[in-house]
């Protein structure tokens, strides 16, 4: 198979190019040609000598250096006044790559800031059809919140930050391109947006909308978006990415910081990849970063992570034994009897502080309650955390729900809005024969609190007007997760029939299947899995009284049943609501670890790809695999 790679390249870069061509070359099948073209924005000679050195010895590998000169010649009269000098020419070399290589079909960009850990040919390989470009979608612009100014932005576009590609590394289908006149709507483009905040990025999302195919994260894992996950999701683990890329702030790459700092943090584990190939650049002593320069990135780099809390291979003792952690704790102390509220605070920064700070820093109110109408789906995810694929049919029964919300109001009847959000879920609570006198009951309680029924959708275009009637009449909020297998678009169009909007569940657009393993052994250390969670004290259960932690606790019977395993629950692992005197009692368990917290396999949980179907085996909970 022949395969044509692109860089773009001036001499400030060309130590980070010979990284990235070190990794291509590294990983390259000899049973297949490599074609590598570098546009030359003005490399030196010994640079370019340099890297014809890399590829040495491998006669499936060939070098090419396109001078800039002749690109810019023509493409800058082209654009005229259009262009205006904007931004630097050199950044529309990749758009400009349909004319630039006319003899080509198809042509993989590159950054030149990234470590490759496969061979490119598998990526290569993907079929785009009509589509004009592949490329993965960017975590960091799909988490911002609508409220950030870039959600606004990408609005004004006519993007969806969503489906918004980064374009660092991209599959380009140059027919389609050309035959599509790609040029001239770039063209037109730029006459019309006068201002665009990432440039050629912004453009061929624009451009190309619609005509993209949409690839795996692994293949462009930018380590922006491993800093800035903050869902509770966890990113794809290291073993599983095929490029790493080091785009983003200084502090997120890894030749701007001491490598022994990157060493103490997971979250810069991608950084631990390039230091070989930079210890093996034959222009490594071209790199061009001072000492002052590396040691105030390298303490942005520590500030950042262990704020983000995004798991420190630091041991907990040596963290107490920290003066700083110490006064943190006292800090926290104050502030949260003066009213912070720690449920508002992001998720990597509760873990931070659950693994440093002794339980009575989270005697705090209860955020958010999850209430099953139906134990069972009818979809059946991989790998649920709630084991919902593995539950028979089983329904909530109305009269228990009043038992248990009269008893919660009553139990928060301290607080403005008693409890902030109530999921009613499941399994898939649309399931229920009978639902609507469960939006009675919470909001009958809960006059002020946040209600949303999170389903998976595929029901929604059965729901009669009664449904939508009581939706609207009880304020109920109708929260989807936007599986791929539903028409997303008929159920929008359905619920404004009605008069009803969807909220979608954490506006994710793209879903992405998740592994929750599980340590049969029970070999776990319960403090640590408690701090690291994201779900501990966060994701509250209840069930027929009992109140817990997380959602595995109340639900373990399922995998239990299902599998013939006898992971244990005690009534040390949950509350019983009916029982305490009043709610510091309750708070006072849910802020400490239960037994059950040495049965989560938490280091292993991860995303393993684009959402899949559940087979039903015990390999989904106890074995890494993808």
């Amino acid at each position: 198979m022949n395969i044509s790679i692109l860089f773009v390249s001036d001499n400030n870069f060309a130590v980070q190019l010979s990284c990235a061509l070190g990794s291509v070359v590294r990983h390259a099948s000899p049973q297949n040609s490599y074609r590598v073209y570098v546009i030359d924005v003005g490399l030196t000679e010994a640079s370019r000598i340099a890297l014809h050195a890399i590829t040495d010895g491998r006669t499936d590998i060939s070098l090419d250096f396109i001078s800039d000169a002749a690109v810019v010649a023509e493409y800058k009269d082209r654009l005229g006044s259009v262009y205006a000098g904007r931004y630097p020419l050199s950044a529309f070399y990749r758009v400009f790559a349909p004319q630039i290589f006319p003899d080509l079909d198809k042509l993989l960009y590159l950054d030149c800031d990234i470590i490759v850990r496969r061979d490119v040919a598998e990526l290569f390989n993907t079929a785009l059809g009509d589509n004009e470009l592949g490329g993965a979608r960017d975590l960091w612009i799909s988490s911002l919140p609508d409220s950030h100014p870039l959600s606004g932005y990408f609005r004004k576009l006519g993007v969806s930050k969503c489906d918004y590609v980064n374009s660092g590394v991209l599959l380009m289908n140059l027919a389609r391109m050309r035959k599509g006149n790609f040029i001239d709507r770039v063209v037109g483009i730029l006459r019309d947006v006068k201002q665009l905040h990432f440039a050629d990025n912004d453009l061929l999302n624009i451009c190309c909308k619609g005509r993209i195919a949409y690839i795996s994260s692994a293949w462009n894992t930018i380590m922006t978006s491993k800093f800035y996950r903050l869902t509770g999701c966890q990113p794809i683990v290291d073993k599983d990415v095929a490029i790493f890329h080091y785009a983003g702030a200084p502090q997120c790459r890894p030749w701007n910081v001491f490598s022994g700092v990157a060493r103490l943090f997971t979250a810069c584990s991608g950084f631990l990849y390039f230091y070989p190939y930079l210890a093996r650049s034959p222009l490594k002593g071209q790199l061009n970063v001072s000492f002052w320069s590396k040691a105030f990135n390298s303490a942005k780099l520590v500030i950042f992570c262990l704020v983000r809390g995004l798991g420190i291979h630091i041991g907990r003792d040596m963290l107490m034994g920290m003066r700083f952690f110490k006064a943190l704790q006292q800090l926290y102390y104050v502030s949260s009897v003066k009213g912070w509220n720690y449920s508002q605070l992001s998720v990597p920064f509760k873990r931070l502080l659950k693994l440093v700070l002794p339980p009575y820093c989270f005697r705090l109110p209860i955020h958010k309650l999850e209430i099953h109408l139906a134990e069972h789906c009818n979809l059946g995810c991989y790998s649920c955390s709630h084991f919902s694929q593995l539950a028979e049919a089983e329904f909530a029964n109305i009269d228990s729900f009043i038992h248990d919300m009269e008893r919660m109001r009553e139990l928060t009847s301290r607080y403005k809005r008693g409890i902030d959000v109530i999921h009613l879920m499941g399994g898939e609570p649309l399931l229920h024969p009978d639902i609507i006198p469960f939006f009675r009951v919470a909001r009958e309680n809960f006059p002020q609190t946040d209600i949303k029924l999170v389903t998976n959708g595929l029901l929604l275009l059965q729901q009669k007007a009664e449904f939508w009637e009581a939706i609207k009449r009880y304020n109920i909020k109708v929260s989807p997760t936007k599986y791929p297998v539903v028409d997303w678009q008929r159920v929008d169009e359905y619920a404004a029939s009605f008069d009803c909007k969807l909220d979608y569940f954490q506006n994710i657009v793209v879903k992405f299947s998740q592994q929750y393993p599980l340590d049969l052994q029970g070999s776990g250390d319960v403090k640590l899995n408690y701090a690291k969670c994201f779900m501990a004290n966060a994701c509250l259960m209840l069930r027929d009284g009992k109140l817990a932690t997380c959602s595995v606790i109340l639900n373990i019977h399922h995998f239990n049943k299902h599998f013939g395993e006898h992971v244990p629950l005690t009534s040390n692992d949950y509350v019983d609501i009916h029982e305490v005197a009043n709610i510091d009692e309750v708070i006072n368990f849910l802020a400490s670890p239960v037994p059950m917290c040495r049965y989560c396999g938490v280091d292993g949980r991860r995303t393993v790809g684009e959402w899949r179907h559940t087979e039903k085996t015990i390999g989904e909970y106890i074995t890494f695999s993808s």
